[in-house]
């Protein structure tokens, strides 16, 4: 058995987008590098983490949900059958979603001086505290 350690790469399909973020990732070893089997170790960076069973597969594949708007660091660490490790980051960046206004009113036609009666509608992904 070879003491080097494994070369790890991590790829996110998308990098950005609006809350909630569905992202893809793959973590690799780099062929010929590290002794298998591995261990693979996912930071999601939001409270969240995995680790992976003992494989002797090169590639590790996981989904991961992003439900608020923040900039996220993900690390994936891959530990060797003796020992060696690697990690690999990448970054994961998740915009707030817009809310939608959306008022009616009654009478839908009013008249000068008419006493009008608003609703209001509008939606919001992490809702809506306040209006200013």
């Amino acid at each position: 058995m070879l003491n080097n350690e494994p070369e790890v790469t991590l790829t996110a399909v998308p990098i950005t987008g609006v809350e909630p973020l569905d992202v893809n990732f793959t973590c690799n070893v780099t062929a010929d590098t590290g002794n298998p089997p591995y261990i693979y170790s996912v930071d999601f960076n939001d409270t969240f983490a995995i680790t992976s069973p003992l494989t002797n597969e090169i590639g590790y594949f996981f989904q991961h949900t992003y439900d608020q708007n923040k900039t996220y660091d993900v690390t994936c660490s891959v530990e060797d059958s003796d020992g060696d490790v690697d990690s690999a980051s990448t970054t994961v960046v998740v915009d707030d979603t817009s809310p939608t206004a959306n008022f009616t009113w009654t009478p839908e036609f009013p008249e000068e001086n008419q006493l009008i009666q608003f609703t209001d509608l509008s939606t919001a992904y992490d809702g809506i505290g306040a209006w200013p």
